[in-house]
């Protein structure tokens, strides 16, 4: 009898650990969601798990990516204030060897599909106004939808370092980024970034705050 009682108990143990566990799992999956490739609390706010993950490496680069932006446009407080030759120059920048594919012997110069600018340009740029007919540095080509032009793209040639970085809200953050000219003149800026819920960022607005 007391071997029964004994094995009955030990059964009512496991069930009861079972639906504990099982509970515990539900809840987890309840209160994760992802973040890039991983899970990460409700919680934890996208801006900061973001600025978590980046090295100073990773936010230099990202300051730099707006290099190309820089030449047609000094500064921005949205990036519908970018113009459109500084959005193409930062496609053209970033997409070398598509931009090298599409460069015709017959006429010597590059064709770019619209469509290809504009798809680049929604996963870097938040709320940016893209219009072809404005760019100077090409011209564009309704009929076929594409800028024709012959030079490759432009750079400020400056050195771009973060100091500091931010969040200012659970989706956005912000970099004090110095900036060193050719002839060794330093500003600073401040840089800022939408975070995606995927853990994607794009850039929002670039404003100096010093000039010496």
């Amino acid at each position: 009898m007391k071997k029964l009682f004994v094995f009955a108990w030990a059964i009512a143990l496991i069930f009861v650990l079972t639906a504990c566990a099982n509970n515990s799992d539900s809840n987890s999956e309840q209160s994760t969601k992802t973040f890039g490739e991983k899970a990460m609390p409700d919680d934890i706010q996208p801006a900061v798990l973001f600025l978590n993950e980046q090295t100073d490496e990773s936010l230099n680069f990202i300051a730099d990516g707006l290099d190309p932006v820089l030449v047609y446009s000094r500064e921005f407080a949205n990036a519908s204030d970018i113009l459109s030759d500084g959005l193409l120059n930062a496609y053209i920048a970033a997409n070398g060897e598509d931009v090298t594919n599409a460069f015709r012997e017959e006429d010597q110069l590059y064709h770019i599909e619209v469509d290809f600018v504009i798809e680049y340009l929604d996963q870097f740029f938040a709320g940016y106004v893209f219009e072809p007919e404005k760019v100077t540095v090409g011209v564009y080509n309704a009929k076929e939808n594409e800028l024709i032009f012959e030079k490759i793209g432009a750079c400020t040639g400056n050195m771009y370092t973060v100091t500091e970085r931010e969040v200012i809200s659970d989706d956005t953050v912000a970099l004090t980024v110095q900036i060193t000219g050719t002839t060794n003149t330093v500003k600073t800026a401040i840089l800022t970034l939408l975070i995606e819920e995927d853990g994607r960022f794009r850039y929002l607005s670039w404003l100096f705050t010093t000039q010496n």
